[in-house]
């Protein structure tokens, strides 16, 4: 079943419409927040990118304010776009929890909040205040990238360094589908598991993936959640002379992370994520809840397996990675 379910999501794959046309046009003319948790992840600004372009070929304006991945930054960037009087706000990556003070005076405001990139909008119900969701679907990925490690270790005796990200609620939520998955097919491997935020990841990372292969020389796979921490955790490696021992199974499909794994570099395999379909996702939701249009909740972009065996079938560039 876990091959099945690799090759099932290692070809073509579609993306779900988020619902029927409806008329966006009294919608143009409004301002919209964009509050990014952090503008360091490439694959939140690539659905930033869309999201914007999408909102700004209907005539809206949209200011973007990046949190630099801490609350108070993203509290900030709320705070900006209820004084500007925004017509609606999108949560670009960050927690609900992060938010939850805010959402009383947007209700107030009647200035629709809308999650996105943060918890996993298949199977997580929709929080109190929220207009609506759109995410990666975040326990999919974590099953995919668990997958992966079972067929390639014959299930049997891998140990596994599993970095997440505990600010993030849709990391905890791939961190625990992989965790469950690996103990469902393999009672032999073991999981080792660091947690670095957002804004310590320049700084924790290395750090962090270093110490976990010299306490535990048996570590034969690294995951980081999100595919850019493979900027720090990946010099550890090498650092170490692991380079050759040690397979980096992770998940985002950023363009630099997607380009190493075509050069045969440290990545083994990484679950692709849509994220310029993501933005698109978004500003149609946003535009839905200015509108007051049916809104279709729970929207998720799709997912790929791409591998060294897969990648040289795409042509890899950054305006390739852009538009999705």
């Amino acid at each position: 079943s876990v091959a099945k379910e690799l090759s099932s999501y290692s070809g073509t794959v579609t993306m779900t419409t988020p619902g029927p046309a409806f008329d966006a046009s009294t919608a143009s003319g409004k301002r919209v927040m964009l509050a990014a948790y952090t503008a360091a992840n490439p694959a939140l600004n690539e659905a930033d990118t869309t999201f914007q372009a999408a909102l700004q070929h209907e005539g809206l304006t949209v200011d973007l304010c990046d949190g630099k991945g801490t609350p108070t930054g993203d509290n900030a960037c709320f705070q900006q776009g209820l004084s500007e009087h925004a017509a609606a706000i999108e949560a670009q990556g960050s927690s609900p929890t992060t938010y939850s003070t805010i959402l009383s005076a947007a209700k107030q405001a009647k200035v629709p909040i809308l999650e996105g990139a943060d918890s996993d909008p298949l199977t997580t119900p929709l929080t109190k205040g929220l207009a609506a969701n759109a995410g990666p679907p975040w326990k999919l990925v974590g099953k995919l990238m668990a997958d992966w490690v079972l067929e390639e270790s014959h299930a049997k005796d891998a140990h596994i360094l599993y970095e997440t990200i505990p600010d993030v609620d849709g990391a905890a939520q791939e961190h625990a589908q992989f965790v469950a998955t690996i103990k469902k097919y393999c009672s032999t491997c073991t999981i080792t598991t660091k947690g670095i935020t957002v804004a310590d990841w320049a700084t924790q990372v290395g750090p962090a993936t270093s110490s976990a292969l010299q306490a535990n020389p048996s570590i034969d796979y690294v995951v980081p959640g999100f595919d850019p921490m493979i900027n720090f955790a990946g010099p550890a490696v090498q650092q170490l002379g692991k380079a050759g021992q040690v397979k980096f199974v992770t998940s985002g499909g950023s363009f630099e992370e997607m380009a190493q794994m075509a050069k045969g570099t440290l990545i083994y395999a990484d679950v692709g994520i849509d994220s310029p379909a993501l933005g698109y996702l978004q500003a149609d939701q946003v535009l839905r809840a200015i509108t007051g249009a049916t809104q279709k909740k729970g929207l998720a972009p799709p997912v790929k397996v791409f591998t060294r065996t897969n990648v040289g079938s795409i042509t890899l560039s950054q305006s390739n990675a852009e538009n999705g």
